[in-house]
């Protein structure tokens, strides 16, 4: 990485600043993160308020169901430059907004209106109902008597108890008609009969029509309501009922006068719905004729079989990808400093420096005008940002490490050893043949057929960028199955067994009950299986004899817990290795003698000398090979657990190894004199350095720095490291070094063992995987297959048995169990692995790059 500033003439700088975000890699930084002063603010609150328009008809596509073409970003920006321009763009939007705002409007307030006609036809068709043909309504707009009006509380029975002649000459009766919600109803009614002491009778009828709301658009069930009362318009009652009715917001219509009158009024009312409802068709034609033209594709369909690349968006999606990269254009704009000519500090890969002078000739000579880069001549103190290029191939495994902490400048980038590193500790835990094959498959699918789940918006969209990871998951995790000869707790003859059964033993009895599938019942007597000397050891993978042996658990439990040990330490010590390359890379020979050295020695001369004694007592013949073939010498095996223990306390117990427990010749002196260089590291990592530094500061005296307000004022993001830099080479604490020395001796020492240990949850995991699969298939399946009864019975306990062993296999082991295994591997790489070396405390560098901001921002406003 090189740092610079960069100068551009202030009447062209958005061009330049276009240019460079199509065809290079820069990244600014802020020169006015101090003084907050923005030229170009004025730009981003137009754009901003042109993506709220294109959020509002997104919105508004999004209600009528259409679908919005998303192609490629490339294809966009090829053709950005000649078909968009701001002014254009912002006005065309302008433009739908006013008049997508008006019809809407304008169709709430049809619809609002169709809606009051449909409920007046059904208040005039309920009135239609209760009026005989050229009658009237009885007792309407006649006057009430003052006897009338005393009684219009009373109960219409006690009424007519009391004085029935009052009832049946000259009382009046009036009625109120709406219409009220479905919902509302039996709370309307229930509320009336109290306030007018069940002097009201209340009639409900459904309206069949269907009655969206103006505002939702939702259908809304509604009802015509008639209640009848004593009394006229301008008595109590009326006036209580009115009350009820405004506090239930239902609509009131005027009840027809006449048979006569309903009838004309209902003819009225049908030409009125019938008017509105083509008047809500054509403002909803032309909508969707709007909506159909901003789904149009500029330039017409892709051809057929047309790359993912050369595909273009919709118009409007265009238009969001336009408005995103003018809006990321000006805001890097806001960061440069001037008036006539723009400044600002940036950071660019070495490798790109001659592309991006040319560049800026090339146009400075199309556009008469003059935008150069200036490099920093003397090496800067600034912490440079880290740049890892990055492929489709290597993304996911180097966003796990960047999740973990960005890579230093120029630190050893665990991401490449990643890539292997990762699914193979994921395949060594989830090792079986049918389920890694399962998680295979899915790795090729999203392989296949990433271009179109890319152009998707399915939930298999957000795991396409991890496809390479999933596959080589799956492959890691077949391949561990097939060493483990594991195929859904199933073992395969893959190879002729190097074990014999004893004469008159069929498959299926003996110790290890295995057949040619490593299957068969268990018996209450067993055999020990010999080694056949006529034969040689399996060439690949797990004696298929194994399977449903008696022992078969004890034998797995000692070879994956040792092979753990094996991966872990070499893992480990690779760690180690890269913290060598990093200390020669940035010169600090006190790191490499005092602490690559030491932490080297430590980590072979104990756990190196165990896997030594691992693979040496599994490359050995033991007395048993040594019975079979007396030309062969029997060498003796020790438990490795015992002979370590041993190892430590020898200078304490002062005794001499048992001959019964050597393991080979010399091995005393061997564990004495890595014992002692394990004892000679600790102090060589603990205090040579520290005092190095001390003698080093005392050499060279520190020198004063001083900064003036200029220089303040042009630090900037991406320059917080330098202060950091600059204590630690001019400021040096001889108690804070030695204490911080301390804290990783410790560190190391204890970690290295615990790390170790750590390693164990690959056997752990590949034990339980292997165990619960075991489990599901005995008990859903394979009690069937042993079932004495009869074929149609057992048939029918298989398949359901199978469809139970699918799904427990499906949720437990290929969901469950892949997160469960994926976790492990993740801390494994994070803390076992990169604790050796990574320091991870650099920040990325993020250039400003049209095709990055729009594929990152891709689907926000």
């Amino acid at each position: 990485m090189k740092h610079g500033t960069l100068v551009l003439p202030s009447e062209r700088a958005r061009h330049f600043i276009d240019l460079l975000g199509r065809k290079a890699n820069v990244q600014f930084v802020d020169m006015n993160e101090r003084t907050m002063r923005r030229q170009y603010k004025r730009y981003i609150q137009r754009l901003e308020e042109m993506e709220r328009i294109l959020r509002f008809l997104h919105e508004e596509i999004a209600r009528h169901e259409f679908n919005v073409t998303k192609g490629s970003v490339e294809a966009f920006l090829e053709s950005d430059t000649e078909t968009y321009q701001l002014d254009q763009v912002e006005d065309s939007l302008k433009r739908l907004y006013e008049q997508f705002s008006r019809f809407k409007e304008n169709n709430s307030d049809l619809l609002t209106e169709k809606n009051n006609a449909i409920e007046e036809k059904y208040v005039a068709m309920a009135a239609l109902a209760s009026l005989h043909e050229g009658g009237v309504m009885g007792g309407v707009g006649t006057m009430p008597t003052r006897r009338q009006t005393e009684h219009a509380t009373q109960s219409l029975l006690q009424a007519h108890i009391e004085a029935p002649h009052l009832v049946d000459d000259t009382m009046a009766f009036s009625n109120i008609a709406g219409v009220i919600n479905q919902a509302d109803q039996e709370r309307f009614a229930r509320t009336l009969f109290r306030v007018t002491r069940g002097n009201t009778f209340t009639h409900f009828q459904m309206i069949n029509d269907k009655i969206y709301d103006a505002k939702t658009g939702k259908e809304v069930a509604k009802s015509v309501f008639v209640v009848y009362y004593q009394g006229a318009e301008s008595s109590a009652m009326y006036e209580k009922l009115t009350k009820v009715c405004n506090a239930f917001g239902v609509s009131m219509y005027p009840w027809p006068a006449s048979y006569n009158d309903a009838v004309s009024r209902i003819e009225d009312l049908t030409t009125t719905i019938e008017d509105k409802a083509k008047a809500l068709d054509a403002f909803e034609q032309y909508i969707l004729g709007e909506i159909r033209d901003l789904l149009e594709v500029p330039g017409g369909p892709p051809p057929e079989g047309a790359d993912l690349e050369e595909l273009r968006s919709s118009r409007i999606e265009e238009w969001r990808l336009f408005c995103q990269k003018e809006k990321s254009i000006y805001a890097t704009l806001n960061m440069f400093e001037g008036d006539i000519t723009l400044r600002a500090n940036c950071w660019y890969p070495s490798a790109e420096e001659d592309m991006i002078r040319h560049l800026l000739l090339s146009q400075s000579n199309k556009q008469q005008v003059s935008a150069f880069l200036l490099s920093d001549k003397e090496r800067t103190t600034k912490t440079p940002p880290t740049y890892i290029r990055r492929t489709e191939f290597s993304y996911a495994f180097q966003e796990l490490v960047d999740t973990y902490g960005i890579p230093r400048y120029q630190e050893a980038n665990p991401g490449l050893f990643t890539i292997i590193t990762f699914p193979f500790l994921f395949g060594v835990m989830y090792g079986d043949i049918g389920h890694g094959a399962c998680v295979l498959l899915f790795g090729m699918y999203l392989l296949i057929f990433a271009d179109s789940l890319k152009r998707g918006d399915g939930p298999l969209k957000g795991m396409v960028a991890a496809r390479y990871m999933i596959a080589l998951m799956g492959f890691f995790a077949t391949y561990a199955g097939f060493i483990y000869n594991d195929f859904l707790s199933i073992g395969f003859v893959l190879a002729p067994s190097h074990f014999k059964e004893p004469p008159g033993v069929h498959h299926g009895g003996g110790e290890h009950g295995g057949g040619e599938e490593g299957g068969g019942a268990s018996q209450t007597q067993f055999v020990e299986w010999q080694i056949d000397p006529s034969s040689k050891p399996t060439p690949f993978g797990l004696d298929w004899a194994w399977k449903g042996a008696q022992n078969e658990l004890l034998f797995l439990n000692s070879y994956k817990m040792k092979f753990a040990v094996l991966v872990g330490v070499a893992q480990m010590g690779l760690g180690v290795v890269l913290k060598a390359f990093n200390t020669i890379h940035f010169a600090k020979p006190l790191d490499f003698f005092f602490e690559f050295v030491p932490q080297i020695i430590f980590l072979v001369a104990l756990f190196g000398y165990m896997d030594f004694m691992i693979v040496f007592k599994w490359m050995t013949p033991g007395p048993l090979q040594a019975d079979l073939d007396p030309s062969v010498k029997a060498v003796n095996k020790p438990g490795l657990i015992n002979t370590m223990i041993n190892m430590c306390l020898a200078p304490m117990k002062g005794s001499a190894i048992d001959p019964s427990e050597q393991l080979f010749g010399g091995q005393e002196t061997i564990q004495n004199i890595l014992l002692i260089l394990c004892a000679i590291s600790i102090p060589v990592m603990l205090f040579p350095k520290p005092i190095g530094l001390l003698i080093w500061h005392k050499m060279h005296p520190p020198r004063t720095v001083h900064h003036d307000d200029g220089d303040d004022e042009e630090r900037g993001e991406g320059e917080h490291h330098d202060d950091d830099e600059e204590d630690e080479h001019e400021h040096f604490n001889f108690s804070e070094e030695f204490i911080h020395q301390v804290i990783e001796t410790i560190e190391y020492v204890l970690g290295t063992i615990s790390n170790t240990a750590s390693y164990l949850r690959l056997w752990a995991l590949s034990l339980a995987h292997q165990q619960l699969a075991l489990v599901f298939f005995e008990k859903a399946i394979l009690g069937f297959i042993e079932s004495d009864a009869n074929v149609v019975l057992r048939a029918v306990e298989l398949f359901f048995g199978f469809a139970v062993f699918a799904a427990i296999t499906f949720g437990v082991l290929l969901c469950m169990d892949v997160l469960e295994c994926f976790l492990h591997a993740l801390r494994l790489q994070w803390v076992e692995f990169q604790n050796k070396f990574y320091k991870g405390d650099g920040y990325k560098f993020a250039p400003f790059n049209h095709k990055a901001i729009l594929s990152t921002g891709e689907g926000d406003l």
